[in-house]
């Protein structure tokens, strides 16, 4: 009885710790690197997406809720960055195979958004497009093998498990005029694809 008594009081601040974060809720955010991220405290004022859950709500996040799990968890360790503008056929094939093998990622443009310009400057070194982020890996320039790889490293399904349900976010709007790419944007040249 006396060993009962001692853990009860020492589980004691565990659960009034709990209890308190039950009450204040617990906030999910992307930060500026893409990284999802959940914590008791509130989340800095750069973060997009922000979240705030009772600690009765489900975790995961709402959109996720019919996502296989493969994909799920390649997306929690290896979120997937596409930093393309209408360079042409080396953005619109990096679209289409990131689509096509079903592998949800967020399209930034460095043309018309600073941040994405400063993330992929840090991220590469310089401002070519398309570049694909997977996790803390780059490949810059439009290689299908190259891209296959680092997708297949980082764990996604081979093939698309989303069906058509899911939509890349930030895409170009079918049909949309493509605007010229400033010099000092341009694309590198893509190695040509055997067919």
């Amino acid at each position: 009885m006396n060993t009962f008594r001692a853990i009860a009081w020492l589980a004691l601040p565990l659960i009034t710790a709990s209890l308190a974060v039950s009450a204040q809720g617990l906030y999910r955010w992307i930060d500026k690197d893409g990284n999802v991220t959940y914590s008791d405290a509130p989340p800095p004022k750069d973060a997009k997406g922000v979240q705030k859950k009772k600690l009765g709500d489900s975790v995961v996040a709402s959109e996720n809720d019919n996502m296989p799990f493969a994909v799920k968890n390649a997306m929690q360790r290896n979120p997937v960055i596409l930093y393309a503008n209408n360079c042409g056929e080396a953005c619109d094939q990096s679209r289409a195979l990131l689509s096509k093998r079903g592998v949800p990622f967020v399209n930034r443009n460095p043309e018309t958004d600073p941040g994405a310009a400063e993330a992929l400057k840090d991220l590469v070194g310089q401002l070519s497009v398309p570049t694909l982020a997977v996790g803390t890996n780059s490949v810059t320039g439009f290689s299908e093998s190259a891209w296959n790889s680092a997708l297949d490293v980082a764990g996604y399904p081979r093939f698309n498990v989303l069906g058509n349900a899911r939509v890349a976010p930030n895409a170009p709007a079918p049909g949309s005029v493509p605007t010229p790419v400033p010099a000092s944007i341009s694309p590198p040249a893509s190695p040509a694809q055997p067919r």
